[in-house]
């Protein structure tokens, strides 16, 4: 059985995935996301940039490119349609770094859930851009696993866990330990190496941030 940390729209489209590369699967919903309203750029934005799916319902009307973290945060962005800049096959920071190299220095906005690190924006201020952050949505955890997740794991019916942020690795480990599992012994298929770094337990890592990455490494 693979446990797939995830939520919403996303999480039934991982499960399907799952289902016809011929996994069993079962949901473990870690948090709800709450969109906030559209807010107008700055005429001076030559540039957004989106590192999350979720932060799409945010984005006012532009002609700016949309800078991606991954394919589906690009297919989402080209199917509202706005236009694809850069498409960063690796997290945050390997998008920014593709950027100082394509890019002149300008004005960036970043749409951010409000848990998003940023901890790269010096990649691109070091090199004259100014990056702006905006809110895009607020994320809500829950604070115990459902029960059929929990019986689960406690008879070792869980082969690996799915986990797409840092976030959901660090607080999916805090509550397995509530109800005295053990995240460590658990195996997580994570996203990006930062996620595999917050997740206590063995890893493996998908080549690419998207879900066919993912199925590849289970």
């Amino acid at each position: 059985m693979i446990l797939v940390a995830r939520h919403g729209s996303r999480l039934q489209s991982t499960l399907a995935a799952l289902e016809a590369a011929g996994f069993t699967a079962t949901g473990c919903p870690l948090m709800a996301t709450t969109p906030c309203p559209p807010q107008k750029l700055d005429k001076t934005v030559k540039g957004v940039i989106l590192t999350s799916p979720s932060a799409l319902p945010a984005l006012p009307p532009t002609a700016a490119p949309v800078h991606c973290v991954g394919l589906r945060t690009a297919h989402a962005v080209q199917n509202a349609g706005f236009t694809v800049g850069l498409t960063g096959r690796g997290g945050a920071r390997e998008l920014a770094e593709e950027l100082v190299n394509v890019y002149t220095p300008c004005p960036l906005v970043h749409l951010a859930g409000d848990t998003a690190k940023n901890d790269w924006y010096n990649i691109l201020e070091e090199k004259g851009f100014s990056v702006k952050r905006q809110p895009a949505y607020t994320t809500a955890y829950v604070q115990v696993l459902p029960r059929d997740v929990v019986w689960q794991l406690g008879q070792n019916g869980v082969s690996s866990v799915m986990v797409f942020s840092a976030a959901s690795a660090r607080h999916l480990a805090r509550l397995m330990r509530t109800e005295n599992l053990n995240p460590e012994g658990l195996t997580a298929v994570c996203l990006s190496t930062a996620v595999a770094a917050a997740w206590p337990g063995p890893s493996r890592i998908a080549a690419h941030p998207a879900v066919e990455e993912m199925i590849n490494v289970l």
